[in-house]
């Protein structure tokens, strides 16, 4: 089996969470398949594609150029994949599909959904979307956080156009992946016909081993130019953090990820707020933190970073929104809160009480071996090439 995997932007170093799925199940399916990868990146974006030469036949990279599309492309295509749509990219990847012949091509995003007009029918290849999140309903939470009236509008407009590009494009293709059975839902309620297969997002068990017990400090990990993570990290500061510290007044707080924005460098001001920027290697910092948390009002998908905690003996503190999609149970595998006094609640009880982190961590533990391991996602994303 030959796949041709298109990608915005280079899955390599596998650094967030698009970048670790990708690379992942990539890594994944070239044990059984030939894998051509072919990534639009922007300008300036292109990178050494390291590990990935192992899994991959063939990369390409094409950069985008800074301007928009061509206007007159709008007359075909809704504004959701026009924005990255340029007929050059789609040329390459009609003649790598002509002299290749792949029996599958895998697109990465809903924004990248017009390049299936690129793939020749002649090959008789099936075609596969990938959601890391569905779009509109992203951008509609999105659009209820506290970030001013513009921006609010602004998320809204995108849900509008990103509900018209996936409503669109998703019942062409062959097959849909969602990464959780609730994204799966939404969509079958927009889209009857369409039943999207649920690949879950994974960790990798056997490189991130638990780790020993650390002090009073907690870490909040993710890619901080993210809106509903940026809103987090400020939220928890300023409604959370003080309620535990009434109880634990020592407690430190960690926020790891690159590209911090204005506010979130801002709370590094704050005693005892340590704000990193970009990190080369995560478990520097887990290896500090006693406990992982999650206090994400928006988004979409399902948190890597989760399932990092748990592989990694760290017990997580989430709110609904931030462990949304996973199979795990609240008291068992991690605990959840929604509020400010229930999620300090929950923080402090860990932070005082060790035996209850011990059987928390266990529990998680023993879930991502199980259910999350990437060899057995990736199994089951070959199994979804061949379904109807």
């Amino acid at each position: 089996m030959t796949v041709l995997w298109v990608t915005f932007g280079l899955p390599y170093p596998p650094d967030s969470g698009v970048r670790l799925r990708d690379f992942h199940l990539i890594r994944e399916v070239s044990r059984s398949a030939r894998i051509l990868l072919f990534c639009l990146v922007p300008r300036g974006g292109a990178a050494d594609p390291g590990e990935l030469r192992d899994f991959c036949d063939r990369i390409e990279t094409w950069e985008m150029p800074a301007g928009l599309p061509p206007l007159l492309l709008l007359a075909r295509m809704p504004a959701g994949a026009w924005r990255n749509f340029f007929p050059e990219a789609a040329a390459r990847i009609r003649e790598l599909a002509l002299a290749e012949r792949p029996d599958v091509v895998q697109i990465e995003h809903s924004l990248l959904a017009g390049y299936l007009d690129a793939v020749p029918a002649e090959t008789g290849c099936r075609t596969a979307l990938s959601l890391h999140n569905v779009g509109f309903e992203q951008y509609r939470r999105m659009a209820r956080m506290d970030c001013g009236i513009l921006a609010r509008i602004g998320y809204r407009l995108k849900s509008w156009i990103m509900r018209r590009t996936e409503l669109d494009y998703i019942p062409r293709f062959d097959v849909c992946l969602t990464v959780s059975r609730a994204e799966s839902d939404l969509l079958t309620r927009a889209l009857p016909q369409v039943r999207p297969v649920v690949i879950e997002n994974g960790v990798d068990c056997a490189a991130l081993c638990p780790l020993p017990p650390a002090g009073a400090v907690l870490l909040f990990a993710g890619v901080m130019d993210y809106p509903p993570n940026a809103d987090a990290a400020v939220f928890f500061c300023r409604s959370v953090l003080p309620l535990i510290r009434s109880q634990v007044p020592d407690v430190k707080l960690i926020i790891a990820g690159h590209s911090p924005p204005p506010q979130v460098r801002a709370l590094a001001r704050e005693a005892g707020v340590t704000v990193t920027g970009r990190v080369e290697d995560m478990r520097l910092y887990y290896a500090q933190a006693s406990i992982a948390i999650a206090p994400l009002r928006a988004g979409g998908g399902t948190r890597l970073k989760i399932l990092e905690s748990m592989a990694l003996g760290r017990p997580v503190v989430s709110t609904s929104i931030g462990c949304e999609g996973l199979d795990v149970r609240d008291g068992g595998h991690l605990l959840i809160a929604d509020d400010a006094n229930r999620f300090a609640q929950c923080v402090t009880s860990l932070l005082l009480q060790p035996a209850l982190r011990h059987t928390i961590s266990a529990e998680a533990r023993r879930l991502v071996e199980q259910r999350y391991d990437w060899p057995a996602i990736g199994k089951r994303l070959m199994a979804a090439y061949s379904l109807s």
